[in-house]
């Protein structure tokens, strides 16, 4: 009796675990791109609402990033910030 596989065997096996690999495995390289853009999506919103804060406490649109990382003083003297 037989009790082993023959080598055909084993090289069909490999090349249908190869054949499925090659399917998986880029959806798995889309859903992590897919991630990325969502994060960048988040990263753009909470910037643009801390422009939008900004503006509203101090009267005008900040000139650069560090104007959003620093404290602000308005027209009637309030400070806000970080």
């Amino acid at each position: 009796m037989r009790s082993a596989f023959t080598l055909i065997e084993i090289l069909i096996v490999v090349i249908l675990l190869g054949i499925l690999a090659a399917i998986v495995v880029p959806m798995f390289t889309d859903a992590a791109e897919d991630t990325n853009v969502a994060a960048c999506d988040t990263n753009v919103s909470a910037l643009k609402t801390a422009i939008q804060l900004y503006t509203a406490h101090v009267g005008v649109a900040p000139t650069n990033l560090s104007d959003l990382a620093s404290s602000a003083t308005n027209g009637a003297g309030k400070v806000n910030g970080p």
